[in-house]
């Protein structure tokens, strides 16, 4: 079903979680929670928190305006991060919120950000069947969400002292982060999904498949934009997103802890990914690129990629020739030396249709 158009203050509402869950920080925050136990429930701490979840799900689904709805939100994710909190505790919160479930898909968008915002302070079943859903809502805001509640999850998951007994849920919702991204029209939304498959760290075992799923995820939606009218493609927000991208595939795949280490497939994603980008690049420029200073940056994020996945796989550590030529393109010395540089990589003899990539010329 298709929903409607979300309001101002949903929008805005959806960003404060995103950006607050980008930081590793809370919204604004109520009192009189129950205290948090890391032993043992007794039976009446158990219904002391069964009344406070009961009392604040009931506000969310009764919510006749987003105001409402997040102050009970709020709440319930001040009771998930006012201490340490056991599995039982967990659990028992869990007994409680099931009437959330089911508004991840509802009409209310404001009351699917509030139920996906406490899901991923919740951690456990059925927190990842509620993320997975929104991921897959047709309306941006609430997959955004869904992202910011899935990075939540994902750290706590790899907080765990006992990390292998979360994989299974850890590891099927970076999968589903990955599939969502790969399809993702949205440039906010993908780089809200980019965020929470980057977000765990790197003496993790979380770390590894966030990493891969990343890089094989980022090479579809490389693929995908090439395809696309290049004013989409190259915008300024899907710019921006392709950037960060970029980034995070630098640090994840070469600057994290040498015990956690990607697989040669992950590079070669990488790799094509940004040979993908550097291509629409140069289709711009045969247009005229209007806006120079912006592309650069992305031109010289993208070659620096090709460069470490080359030295890695191959042991040779060539040296900048794209990005050079794109500011001599940029700077009025026309376009021919950095359309050079571009098929040096991605040409019918470039690099990258050799080994150790043996990608074919028609994949860019």
């Amino acid at each position: 079903m298709r929903h409607s158009g979300m309001g101002r203050s949903v929008r805005w509402r959806v960003a404060l979680a995103w950006v607050a869950t980008l930081l590793g920080q809370s919204v604004a925050m109520g009192q009189d929670v129950p205290p948090v136990s890391t032993e043992t429930l007794s039976t009446s701490q158990k219904s002391q928190i069964e009344a406070f979840v009961s009392g604040q799900v009931g506000a969310i689904v009764r919510a006749d305006a987003p105001e409402a709805a997040y102050a009970a939100q709020d709440r319930l994710v001040e009771l998930m991060q006012s201490g340490p909190i056991s599995v039982e505790y967990r659990q028992e919160i869990t007994k409680s919120v099931s009437p959330l479930e089911p508004l991840v898909g509802g009409a209310d968008a404001f009351k699917a950000v509030s139920a996906l915002m406490v899901a991923g302070e919740l951690a456990v079943r059925p927190a990842d069947r509620m993320i997975k859903a929104g991921l897959n809502d047709d309306r941006e805001a609430v997959r955004v969400a869904a992202a910011g509640a899935a990075k939540r999850m994902l750290r706590i998951l790899a907080a765990s002292p006992n990390q292998q007994f979360f994989r299974q849920p850890g590891f099927g919702l970076q999968e589903a982060l990955a599939t969502a991204l790969k399809g993702e029209a949205s440039p906010l939304a993908a780089r809200a999904m980019l965020h929470a498959l980057a977000s765990t760290p790197d003496d993790t075992e979380f770390f590894v498949k966030g990493a891969e799923q990343m890089a094989g995820a980022l090479e579809a939606v490389a693929a995908r934009l090439r395809a696309m009218p290049l004013d989409q493609s190259l915008s300024p927000a899907w710019s921006e997103t392709l950037l960060w991208g970029l980034g995070a595939s630098r640090q994840a795949l070469f600057e994290a802890n040498p015990d956690r280490q990607v697989s040669n497939q992950a590079k070669k994603s990488a790799a094509r990914m940004s040979g993908l980008i550097l291509a629409m690049v140069k289709a711009k420029t045969a247009q005229g690129a209007d806006d120079a200073g912006r592309l650069e940056r992305v031109v010289s994020a993208a070659e620096q990629v090709l460069l470490l996945v080359e030295a890695n796989l191959s042991g040779s550590a060539g040296t900048q020739a794209v990005a050079p030529a794109f500011k001599e393109g940029a700077d009025g010395g026309g376009w021919d030396r950095f359309a050079d540089a571009v098929d040096a990589w991605v040409g019918a003899r470039g690099k990258l249709t050799r080994a150790p990539f043996g990608f074919a010329a028609g994949d860019f």
